[in-house]
């Protein structure tokens, strides 16, 4: 067992690295900190927006780490202890998803978010009528492909769109937004299933898929006014 915490030495060339040339560049990082904290940083409609999108999107994501173990074992899923290998595997093929994010960013541009919210809310729809861990762990790993599409796109747009000197405070609400989405989940979700007198975990899915197919709704419409925008910029 103690081979395998050898792995951590892989990260001794980065430290020795960063000990030789990080203090080389102290200073010069500093006074560019010091520069940048004169000006006052804010936000605009953009950020508040990706900010509140991204939240709301954490706290549906989530279901599928902490209502698909629930799920499987009321639906009497057979080798219900194949879920974690279903899981590394998912979360792999996500990994290698964001390889492909350029391309797909290419071809569908401001409609991105669109294709892969409808995507992921088809495979939420889909969760709870699956009856097999083969079926299941497809359609997890294609959920994941989205999400490292969806998640990429959201941070392709708040840097360029952030206003001058405060892309720094951008990222940070962005990153709190996510973690936010994330603690709150179980209980915005276990909420809502109270509100509308549902709380089942096949119902928690088919939820989630309605708000993602909602909010592919939203960045619909941001994107036909991105394009007339466009268009009427075009024509002046």
């Amino acid at each position: 067992m103690a081979i395998f915490y050898l792995i951590y030495f892989l990260t001794l060339p980065i430290v020795i690295l960063v000990a030789l040339f990080l203090p080389a560049d102290k200073k010069e990082v500093s006074n560019h900190d010091a520069e940048s904290s004169k000006q006052k940083q804010r936000v605009n409609f953009l950020v508040i927006f990706s900010c509140i999108m991204m939240f709301v999107f954490f706290i549906l994501i989530m279901n599928i780490f902490t209502k698909t173990s629930t799920l499987i074992v009321e639906l009497n899923y057979t080798n219900q202890g194949f879920l974690g290998t279903a899981f590394t595997m998912s979360s792999l093929i996500g990994a290698i998803g964001g390889f492909v994010y350029g391309h797909v960013r290419s071809a569908l541009k401001q409609f991105t978010p669109v294709v892969a919210l409808i995507l992921i809310g088809i495979v939420y729809l889909l969760i709870p009528s699956v009856n097999s861990m083969l079926i299941l762990t497809i359609i997890l790993s294609g959920g994941m492909l989205v999400v490292s599409i969806f998640i990429p796109y959201m941070y392709d747009i708040l840097l360029p769109g952030a206003p001058e000197n405060s892309t720094n405070l951008a990222i940070s609400l962005a990153m709190v937004s996510c973690n936010l989405g994330s603690f709150f989940s179980p209980f915005m979700v276990q909420w809502l299933g109270n509100l509308v007198g549902n709380t089942s975990t096949a119902f928690s899915f088919a939820l989630g898929g309605i708000v993602f197919v909602m909010m592919a709704f939203v960045f619909l419409l941001r994107g036909f006014k991105k394009n007339t925008s466009v268009v009427l910029e075009n024509q002046k």
